[in-house]
């Protein structure tokens, strides 16, 4: 449910002290648009789907939200912000508020009990400066000189994850799989690396589907326990075999040149968002493996690819 309502018929509702309380917080631009929210289990117990917000950026250039009722009222329905630092997950007891510009990635968990009000105020016109700040030319310089300086180890990584990996049976990778990556990926601390050279693997070959990534880290624990199942890791970490060995092989001839194959990864990402993908030439092995490196970090991945794409670029495009 999503009601539009006026300034006029704010002040009504909360009072024009609280409406003028609520425009200083809002910050240095006035809002222009006013909703009134309600999810609910309820309204559609069939469709989870309906009751998760992906993560996203927003339309409004800025927006405010403001919880109307306690969390103890409701299961899920976390907001969820992804930072460079991490995943931010904001609290939201009755009465508080957030406040988020544009260029923000973000998403809500799905309510799986109960009935959540919020209450949004956006600024649809205005520009405001995002939360990372310059232009689309300093995030590319910034991103090259990230890459420069993780590519490297990167490819060290390859020969002794190739020596374990034919060394390895399907029945012995599932095993790393379900038992040392899965309590890795289940703990709440994914700040790190998991411990042990096959759940690195599994983590690498995980993080090449970034949507589906972010959306099972941001899972309620008995649903990822559903859906751990479905994840088909030994096939992706096979496929990701083959591929180790092509790259290896051009960085031994050479052809992986950083200053010249980082910057074509970029250009071939603005190319993906904005041309018609059946005209796009796939990427070369060692434009993919940049890629892949890219994917291997999250926290950037995404506001990277929306400064520098428009939007977040699937592995899978």
């Amino acid at each position: 449910l999503r009601i539009s309502l006026t300034k006029d018929e704010l002040c009504m509702a909360v009072g024009a002290e609280t409406v003028g309380t609520i425009g200083r917080a809002f910050g240095h631009v006035a809002y222009d648009t006013i909703r009134l929210r309600r999810v609910s289990v309820a309204d559609d117990d069939a469709n989870i789907s309906g009751r998760l917000v992906p993560f996203h950026t927003d339309y409004s250039r800025r927006t405010m939200q403001i919880p109307l009722n306690e969390e103890n009222d409701y299961d899920g329905g976390v907001v969820v912000f992804a930072t460079r630092d991490g995943f931010v997950y904001a609290p939201r007891p009755a009465g508080s508020y957030s406040v988020h510009t544009h260029p923000i990635v973000h998403g809500v968990t799905a309510l799986t009990k109960g009935t959540r009000y919020s209450l949004f105020l956006c600024n649809t016109t205005e520009e405001g400066k995002g939360q990372f700040g310059g232009d689309r030319s300093t995030v590319r310089e910034d991103l090259i000189a990230y890459l420069r300086q993780v590519v490297p180890s990167e490819l060290a990584f390859l020969e002794p994850a190739l020596s374990f990996l034919d060394g390895s049976s399907d029945e012995e990778l599932a095993k790393i799989i379900n038992s040392d990556y899965k309590c890795w990926f289940m703990s709440t601390d994914r700040s790190s690396q998991p411990e042990g050279l096959g759940a690195q693997i599994a983590w690498r070959a995980h993080m090449l589907s970034p949507l589906r990534y972010a959306k099972m880290c941001n899972c309620n624990p008995s649903d990822l326990v559903s859906i751990w199942p479905t994840l088909d890791l030994v096939a992706s970490i096979r496929k990701q075999q083959t591929f180790m060995k092509d790259v290896c092989s051009c960085s031994s001839s050479g052809e992986m040149d950083t200053g010249t194959v980082i910057p074509k990864y970029i250009e071939f990402l603005q190319q993906v968002a904005l041309g018609d993908h059946a005209e796009i030439e796939p990427a070369s092995a060692t434009i993919d493996f940049v890629w892949h490196v890219h994917l291997q970090s999250p926290q950037r991945y995404g506001p990277d690819c929306l400064a520098i794409a428009g939007r977040i670029i699937d592995h899978k495009f």
